[in-house]
């Protein structure tokens, strides 16, 4: 049984030159950079998704997404995108980080699943 968790990255001006880890279930399962698309082939179930920074600020290193949890059917394509917070907010959240909370800048939204029925998608 498997099921595919399909990411893309659209092109932000807030952190264009840093590549994205992609983290499935704890483990690093590849890397993604601007306007990039990135399919990872995995077994039907639950999986945990994160999304992190490769750079590293205040003597840490970079900056990431909340753990999200996807529950995956036999076939199923999760469609995922990952960007930084909108502009508007990037300040608030900039100074946010550099105090410690790194976890929140960059966002995690569902587009679409694609067949037999829609994925699950539980951001926390």
């Amino acid at each position: 049984m498997s099921a595919t968790v399909h990411v893309t990255r659209p092109f932000r001006l807030a952190d264009a030159i840093w590549p994205y880890q992609i983290v499935l279930d704890g483990q690093g399962a590849g890397d993604i950079s601007i306007r990039g698309t990135v399919r990872l082939p995995t077994s039907s179930g639950t999986h945990t998704l994160q999304i992190r920074s490769l750079h590293v600020i205040n003597r840490h290193l970079g900056l990431a997404s909340p753990t999200s949890t996807l529950e995956l059917h036999d076939g199923e394509t999760a469609a995922l995108v990952c960007h930084p917070r909108p502009f508007l907010q990037a300040l608030v959240w900039w100074i946010k980080c550099l105090l410690g909370d790194r976890s929140q800048w960059i966002m995690i939204e569902q587009t679409t699943s694609k067949h037999p029925t829609s994925a699950t998608y539980d951001h926390r």
